[in-house]
């Protein structure tokens, strides 16, 4: 028995899901994005928190101890509430001067919502690096004097 198709009605469907793969497309591109910018926001932190990186085997890697080595990507930071609040206590206890960077996170923790908190520390870690260079830099230009 054969099938006939009204040629409309495929022109239809093959346009709706050229328009559905595209458009899964355009989201998956935008989740590779995001998960890369929590990889580098991540890498950041277990490297604030006194943590060696390095690439294995095209992999990112995080040593936490001897026997506790992970790849960037199995890091929790952004998404765990027990990871992430060793590094807000640690910048919340940071002597480095910051701006009121301290108050941003204080803020973001009353939101009670971890994207925030973590995008606030990632700021604060930033900031941080930024005025260890600014320092590095004076200190090195005072030695050359």
């Amino acid at each position: 028995m054969a099938r006939y198709y009204n040629k409309n009605t495929y022109d239809s469907v093959i346009e709706l899901k050229t328009y559905e793969v595209e458009a899964l497309r355009k989201e998956i591109k935008k989740l590779k994005t995001q998960l890369s910018k929590y990889m580098e926001s991540n890498k950041l932190i277990a490297e604030f928190m006194g943590y060696h990186t390095y690439e294995s085997n095209g992999y990112d890697m995080v040593k936490y101890s001897d026997c506790n080595e992970r790849t960037l990507q199995d890091t929790h930071y952004h998404t765990s509430w027990n990871w992430l609040m060793p590094v807000v206590e640690k910048c919340l206890n940071t002597e480095e001067k910051t701006d009121g960077h301290h108050y941003f996170i204080n803020d973001a923790l009353l939101t009670c919502n971890i994207e925030v908190v973590y995008d606030r520390v990632v700021e604060f870690i930033k900031d941080c690096e930024k005025k260890s260079l600014i320092d590095s830099l004076d200190s090195s230009e005072i030695i050359n004097k």
